[in-house]
């Protein structure tokens, strides 16, 4: 009687690692797109945080004088964030009378995101008093705001 050499598999087959490479290729399909919205989401969340800084020193300023700032020179430390566009925005403008209906009691900071976050994209943060004197904060409810609902931090979607 002859012993049958018994063979053992010694690696992966052609099939075996096509299938494995086409399993990797559709899961990465599936995977990109929502990595993408992922980081747009947080760069305008990035964005919308510059905004937040500079209207928290814009109620500094209004805690130390009774009114928001006459004009953006006045905000402590705005020329940091005016100065820090290229990376999440192309312009930060800010108003503190013009249209708003009650300059000494409001401001408001419209920021426009690079192209390549959202194509002409902008975002409002604005802070008025109520009757109390409280400070009310708004975003992204302004006429203007363009940047859709799934990138804009939970607390501004329409």
């Amino acid at each position: 009687m002859q012993k049958l050499k018994q063979q053992t598999q010694q690696g992966f087959t052609l099939i075996e690692l096509m299938i494995v490479i086409a399993i990797i290729g559709i899961l990465a399909a599936v995977a990109f797109p929502a990595y993408q919205d992922y980081v747009k989401r947080a760069q305008v969340i990035t964005a919308f945080a510059h905004m937040r800084d500079i209207g928290n020193r814009g109620v500094e300023y209004w805690i130390a004088n009774g009114r928001f700032p006459p004009s953006e020179q006045n905000v402590p430390g705005v020329d940091f964030w005016l100065s820090q566009h290229g990376t999440y925005y192309v312009a930060i403008d800010i108003n503190m009378g013009g249209s708003n209906p009650d300059p000494a009691n409001t401001m408001e900071i419209i920021l426009s995101v690079t192209d390549k976050i959202y194509p002409g994209g902008v975002l409002s943060l604005r802070a008025t008093l109520d009757a109390k004197r409280n400070v009310i904060w708004t975003c992204g409810q302004m006429s203007y705001d363009n940047i859709p609902n799934e990138y804009l931090p939970p607390n501004c979607r329409r």
